[in-house]
């Protein structure tokens, strides 16, 4: 190990010097997380806010699929995960190119393979008959732009409760 590296300060340095330069094993997450990760698929055009919002749910436990327009979010949704399982949410923007979250959230609905799972529909625009016409396409939620991520996070919670509840 370099001699200079270890003369760095930072907690993970200092770790690495009292195990004779081997760092602390990773904290396993909590058991409830382990047996039932929820993975939530993420379609936004705006490369910032999908890595942000991915990069806040990975850390909060959750297993991110992404997308960048609305095609590719309908084929993931449709698709899945690598062992072909649907996500168990799906965060959408609203104004996205080739296919609108709102067409996005119709296609989903229509399809019986996954036609059940709540999405959450992200917009900067919150007029009361946008949000009517989310509504009624089969939104389950709505967050609106700008948005933190503790309430991001404590929707899509919300979200997955209730739609546990009603399985």
């Amino acid at each position: 190990m370099d001699p200079e590296f270890l003369q760095l300060e930072s907690p993970v340095v200092e770790q690495c010097n009292r195990r004779g330069g081997k760092p602390a094993p990773s904290p396993s997450p909590p058991r409830e997380r382990q047996t039932a990760m929820k993975t939530v698929l993420v379609i936004d055009d705006d490369p910032d806010i999908r890595e942000l919002v991915t990069w806040k749910l990975m850390q909060a436990g959750y297993a991110t699929l992404t997308a960048s327009d609305g095609e590719e979010g309908l084929a993931a949704a449709i698709a899945g995960d690598a062992d072909g399982r649907s996500p168990d949410l799906i965060l959408v923007d609203w104004m996205m190119p080739k296919m609108t979250g709102l067409e996005v959230c119709k296609s989903v609905r229509a399809n019986p393979v996954t036609g059940r799972i709540p999405i959450i529909l992200l917009t900067a625009n919150a007029q009361e008959v946008e949000v009517e016409s989310g509504f009624a396409a089969g939104v389950d939620d709505y967050i609106v732009k700008p948005f933190s991520p503790r309430e991001l996070l404590g929707r899509i919670q919300a979200v997955l409760s209730r739609s546990e509840a009603r399985a």
